[in-house]
């Protein structure tokens, strides 16, 4: 007998804690040293966490920028201020949930005094899963096998109306916040299960791909499927799993449950059992009915636990059901093959 479950977790931040060199570089700049350098901050993640390391922010704890010239609190020309345009910020010290970053390479506040206002994201547009608009305001996104975790700032919905010169010490971003969904493959042992089982292949698809974010409000509008799969092709190899449970997390858009579906082959011997499975099939064991949903920052874990079952057994059908919870375990879900 082989169960599986789906278990939402906390979509969990990835945030830093500095080293001492760092933390003092930040104090320093803070304090207005060389008041000339653009300085950016932002605090953490999305997330609760007791501690932080700067080590950990996402996308190789770098972020994109744009600036602009102040409008008066008219919507700026977000393409007009060239010296800024999807440039790379990378963290170097985060202090009590403050993240702080230097443009990469750096640059000067205007020498005339002018205002500036700004816009950050995270990765910096690549041109490939994430690409920046023409306007400098809206993010392409194409879902990939190995897909950054999206993120915007949050003080961008007020970036207008908020503007910084060479007279202010640092530009607070806001909080970065998620924009996609994290699922989590799991495959542990049951009790009792033949220590000789392997997983042999583990996929999911996917047909729901692209989506644009704005990102002065954070609105994500996500296109509708249009032929094209993103297959995540997570085990390919014989993987032994009975002492040490096997783990992946992916990303993709919120509501992709309807548009995904996953595949699994175990194997004892020349025996196997293989199948593919529809994500929308599971069943919420407190409400008896398929209402399983991705969310927007928020986890939801896929765990396959196989248990062996005597060959005589008659029963063969195959059962789906699941837990709606709460954010922090918001999906316990359960598929049983015997």
């Amino acid at each position: 007998m082989r169960i599986y479950y789906l278990i939402s977790i906390l979509f969990a931040a990835f945030l830093f804690v500095g080293c001492g060199n760092d933390e003092e570089l930040a104090r320093q700049e803070s304090a207005g040293e060389d008041s000339r350098l653009i300085r950016l901050s932002g605090s953490g993640v999305e997330a609760i966490l007791d501690t932080r390391a700067a080590s950990d922010f996402p996308n190789g704890q770098q972020i994109g920028v744009v600036a602009a010239e102040y409008n008066n609190g008219n919507t700026p020309d977000w393409t007009g201020y060239t010296d800024i345009q999807n440039a790379l910020a990378v963290t170097n010290a985060e202090e009590n949930g403050t993240f702080y970053f230097h443009l990469s390479p750096v640059q000067y506040w205007p020498f005339d005094g002018s205002e500036l206002v700004f816009l950050g994201y995270s990765p910096r547009a690549n041109g490939t899963s994430v690409t920046l608009e023409s306007s400098f305001t809206a993010l392409d996104i194409q879902l990939v096998e190995d897909m950054q975790d999206v993120l915007y700032a949050s003080n961008n919905n007020v970036a207008a109306t908020s503007p910084y010169s060479k007279t202010d010490s640092i530009v607070d971003l806001g909080e970065f916040q998620h924009v996609l969904s994290q699922v989590t493959l799991e495959v542990v042992a049951g009790t009792p299960m033949n220590p000789a089982i392997r997983l042999d292949s583990l996929i999911v698809e996917t047909t729901r791909t692209t989506a644009t974010l704005d990102l002065i409000n954070g609105d994500l509008a996500i296109d509708p499927p249009a032929g094209e799969t993103v297959r995540y092709e997570l085990v390919t190899t014989s993987t032994a799993f009975h002492t040490a449970p096997y783990s992946k997390d992916i990303l993709m858009f919120a509501g992709n449950e309807l548009y995904t579906r996953v595949y699994v082959r175990f194997s004892d011997g020349p025996f196997f059992v293989r199948g593919w499975y529809n994500v929308s099939d599971f069943v919420n064991i407190e409400t008896d009915a398929n209402d399983l949903v991705f969310r927007r920052a928020e986890n939801t874990t896929l765990r396959f636990t196989v248990v062996s079952t005597p060959v005589d057994q008659p029963e063969t059908a195959i059962h789906l059901q699941g837990q709606l919870t709460d954010w922090n375990q918001r999906q316990d879900l359960t598929v049983t093959i015997q």
